[in-house]
C-alpha cells in the first residue's frame, strides 16, 4: 500500500482570514465540477479548496494500492499545507465520505468538524468493487457510464440540468482506466463500521432520499455510532448532493460546521 499523490485545487479565492474548507469528490467525478455550485453559496464564509481523485481530470495517476486512509493521509497533507492556524473543515461525497471519517479518525488535530455526504461507514461489498474493477478494467470506464447515470442523479435531474450532468459522466468516461480500477478497490477494502465509537470530532451526514449506494439508512449508522454525530435526509437528492441540491448542501454545511467551532 501506498500514499496517493494529490494536489491541491483552490475553488474560490484565497482568503486567510476565513476559515478552511477542503471538499472531495467521489469516484468517476471532478472535484470542480461537483462542488461548484455549492462553492458559490459559501464564498462568503469560507476558502474552499478540494483535490480530484487519482487519474482524475488532470489529476496524477495512481495504480499502486492505496486505502481511503491513506487517501485521507494524502488529504490530510493539503489541509495542514494550506491551514496556516485556522479552523479547517472537510466535506466528501462517497469515496470522500469515508475519507471525511478517516480523518476525523486519524487527524483530530488538523480538522474541526467533518461532513460524510452521500456516502456510509461501508460503501458495499468487497466482491461488488472487485467485479466492478473487473468489468472496467477490461471493457474501460465508459460501461459504468449507464448505470451512474441512473444512480447518481434524483429523478428528473438529467432532464434539467442536462450539461451537468453530462459534465460530470464526461469525467467517469475519460478517467485513467487503471487510477479508476485502484479506486474501486480501495472501496472494497473500506469499512469503518467498527470505528465510528472512537470519533471525538462532530461529524454531519447528508444522505440522498433516491441514493441507491449510500442510503440513508447509512447516514443512520454513522449518527447512532459517532458520539457527536447527526445525520439529515435530503429529498430531492441521489448520489450527488452538492450539485443536485446546491443551496441546502450549503446552508446544512455552514450551519454545522460554524457551530462545531
Amino acid at each position: 500500500m501506498t500514499t496517493p499523490q494529490l494536489v491541491p485545487i483552490q475553488l474560490n479565492a484565497a482568503n486567510p482570514d476565513k476559515p478552511l474548507l477542503v471538499v472531495g469528490p467521489g469516484i468517476g467525478t471532478g472535484v470542480q465540477e461537483l462542488w461548484d455550485p455549492t462553492v458559490a453559496h459559501l464564498d462568503a464564509d469560507f476558502e474552499v479548496i478540494g483535490y480530484d481523485l487519482p487519474g482524475h481530470v488532470i489529476a496524477p495517476t495512481s495504480t499502486a494500492p492505496y486505502s481511503v486512509k491513506e487517501l485521507a493521509d494524502a488529504v490530510a497533507k493539503i489541509a495542514k499545507q494550506s491551514a496556516a492556524g485556522r479552523e479547517v473543515y472537510f466535506a466528501g461525497v462517497s469515496i470522500s465520505g469515508g475519507v471525511a471519517l478517516e480523518l476525523a479518525l486519524h487527524h483530530p488535530e488538523t480538522f474541526t468538524a467533518v461532513a460524510v455526504v452521500c456516502s456510509a461507514a461501508k460503501i458495499g461489498e468487497p466482491e461488488a468493487w472487485e467485479e466492478r474493477a473487473e468489468i472496467a478494467a477490461q471493457n474501460g470506464t465508459e460501461v459504468m457510464i449507464p448505470f451512474c447515470r441512473d444512480g447518481w442523479f434524483a429523478p428528473g435531474f438529467h432532464e434539467a440540468q442536462p450539461a451537468k450532468a453530462d459534465t460530470l459522466l464526461g469525467i467517469l468516461r475519460d478517467a485513467d482506466l487503471d487510477s479508476y480500477v485502484t479506486v474501486c478497490r480501495a472501496l472494497g477494502t473500506y469499512d469503518m463500521r467498527a470505528d465510528l465509537p472512537k470519533i471525538t470530532l462532530p461529524v454531519l451526514a447528508i444522505n440522498g432520499a433516491h441514493d441507491e449506494v449510500c442510503p440513508p439508512s447509512g447516514g443512520e449508522v454513522i449518527a447512532a455510532g459517532v458520539p457527536q454525530g447527526k445525520a439529515l435526509v435530503f429529498e430531492n437528492t441521489a448520489h450527488l448532493a452538492p450539485v443536485e441540491e446546491p443551496m441546502r448542501t450549503a446552508d446544512e454545511l455552514r450551519t454545522f460546521f460554524l457551530t462545531a467551532s
